[in-house]
């Protein structure tokens, strides 16, 4: 039985100062350039699921920076900055929609899979029987597949440890896009200032209508919340907030100022 050939590697970022973009290694030329002018990412995210797609992308804009790794066709690991996971793929996302450029480059599943796990602080210690995942030495990356080295990299670092791989189930996704009536800006009408206050009679009607969330709806557009903030704020649904703002407004209580 002979053992499994290791596949010599080279940084593609070596000076990268995240720890996913100085582990990724040089992979083929995929795509090249790519922007929002004429490519949608929802669309080419989709793509590269349907295709199965492994390797990593890179934008940039702004001096910014953005890695994602995807294995398979799920990205599974994210860096922009000091953010890493869903937080890094919002972060990109903003940096598409300014303009950013885009490339991406191929790589092999298991090298993919091997590395999925990286963030910006690895484990202690040394490879344990059956460890899949990448294993950061003084001068040498090793990418590991049950219990046996696949690939290998020089690289020298001054952080060592392991990086076990991530599940595959727990892949990063674009947030939902927003709702264009949530970027409306809304102010609060003379009644609506009156339901606010606790010593008015239409204060207690009010409550009785729209409950504590509507109110505190209409307090935080008092002093100037974005929409967008009190549904993130409170992990509410688009519609559940809908239906308390299209009442709020039927009933006099706030009035469209403008979008912003």
């Amino acid at each position: 039985m002979t053992d499994t050939p290791i596949t010599p590697l080279q940084p593609m970022f070596k000076d990268s100062p995240t720890s996913l973009g100085r582990l990724l290694p040089a992979g083929k030329a995929a795509y090249l350039g790519l922007r929002s002018t004429f490519c949608d990412l929802r669309e080419f995210f989709a793509e590269l699921a349907e295709k199965s797609w492994s390797g990593h992308l890179y934008a940039t804009v702004e001096g910014l920076r953005a890695h994602l790794l995807f294995c398979e066709g799920q990205a599974m690991a994210a860096v922009c900055r000091d953010e890493e996971g869903i937080a890094a793929l919002a972060a990109f996302e903003k940096m598409w929609q300014d303009g950013a450029s885009l490339s991406g480059f191929r790589l092999e599943p298991e090298i993919a899979g091997a590395m999925t796990g990286v963030r910006s602080t690895p484990r202690e210690g040394t490879p344990a029987t059956g460890f899949s995942g990448t294993w950061v030495q003084a001068a040498q990356v090793e990418l590991w597949q049950g219990g046996k080295v696949i690939a290998g990299m020089p690289l020298a670092s001054s952080v060592i440890g392991l990086y076990p791989v991530a599940l595959m189930g727990r892949s990063l996704t674009l947030a939902q896009p927003i709702a264009e009536w949530m970027r409306h800006h809304y102010t609060l009408t003379l009644r609506g200032r009156d339901g606010l206050s606790p010593i008015t009679p239409l204060h207690t009607s009010l409550k009785r209508e729209v409950g504590t969330l509507g109110l505190s709806l209409m307090e935080q557009i008092r002093v100037g919340q974005s929409l967008i903030d009190f549904c993130q704020a409170r992990s509410l649904a688009e519609n559940d907030l809908e239906k308390i703002l299209r009442h709020l407004v039927s009933g006099g209580y706030l009035h469209l100022e403008s979008q912003r």
